[in-house]
C-alpha cells in the first residue's frame, strides 16, 4: 500500500482510495477522509490494515473478535457492486466486487454509528445510509446487524437493537451528497496543492501495493 501525503497550512486534508486489478483501475479516487489541520492524522486514527479476503479490506482498531457484533452484508440487487465501504466511529471496511446476489458475514464493533457506501459496475450508481442507536448511545455495544442492497438503495437493519436511519454517511467524510465538491477539488488542483493522499491498492492474492 502506497500512502502519499502533501501537508498544506490552513486547508482540509483529503485521502482517497484507488484500486487496481489486472491492470484495470476500478476504483478511482473514492473519498475515505476529508478532515483539516486541527484534526488528527489519517494514519493515527486508523493505524492497522489488514486483509480480511482478497477482497474485503479492514481499516482501524484490531477487534476482538470475542467481543465484537456480527455484520452480514447481502447484495439483494442483480448488479455488481464495484466497492462498499462500510463505517463506524473508528474503523472502516472496504469490500470490493461485490457479486449479485451474494452474501458476506464479517465481525467489527459497533461505536456511534454504522454506515455503508458503495457503488454499482455497470452504471456508476451511488447509494449509501447510516444508522445510529435510537438511545444515542456511544459506547460499544452487542447486537447483530445486516445490511441489505437493493436495486438503487441500501438499508441497515438489527433483530437485536433498535435503530434509527440519519443522513450523514460518516463522521470524517461528506455523505454521498456532498462529496462531488471534494471530488471537483481533487480534479481541479494537483495533489501537492490539494494537500490531499492517497491510497493505491493492487487486488490480488495477498498483494498490496
Amino acid at each position: 500500500m502506497k500512502y502519499l501525503k502533501r501537508d498544506a497550512a490552513g486547508i482540509e486534508r483529503y485521502v482517497y482510495l484507488n484500486a487496481y486489478r489486472d491492470g484495470e483501475h476500478f476504483v478511482r479516487s473514492k473519498l475515505i477522509y476529508a478532515g483539516d489541520t486541527l484534526d488528527n492524522d489519517f494514519r493515527d486514527l486508523y493505524p492497522n490494515y489488514s486483509w480480511a479476503s482478497e477482497s474485503i479490506l479492514k481499516l482501524g482498531r484490531k477487534v476482538d473478535e470475542t467481543q465484537s457484533n456480527s455484520l452480514q452484508i447481502t447484495n439483494e440487487s442483480s448488479k455488481g457492486i464495484s466497492y462498499l465501504l462500510i463505517e463506524t466511529y473508528r474503523d472502516k471496511t472496504v469490500l470490493f466486487d461485490v457479486a449479485p446476489k451474494s452474501i458476506v458475514n464479517l465481525k467489527f464493533q459497533f461505536l456511534g454509528q454504522l454506515s455503508c457506501q458503495g457503488e454499482f459496475v455497470e452504471s456508476k450508481q451511488r447509494f449509501g445510509t447510516a444508522v445510529r442507536l435510537s438511545i444515542d448511545a456511544e459506547n460499544d455495544v452487542l447486537g447483530d446487524f445486516s445490511i441489505g442492497i437493493k436495486e438503487s438503495s441500501a438499508i441497515i437493519e438489527s433483530q437485536s437493537l433498535k435503530l434509527k436511519t440519519v443522513t450523514c454517511c460518516a463522521v470524517d467524510r461528506p455523505d454521498i451528497n456532498h462529496e462531488q465538491f471534494y471530488r471537483q477539488a481533487l480534479s481541479n488542483k494537483s495533489l501537492d496543492a490539494s494537500g490531499g493522499c492517497a491510497f493505491c491498492i493492487i487486488i490480488g492474492p495477498a498483494r498490496v501495493e
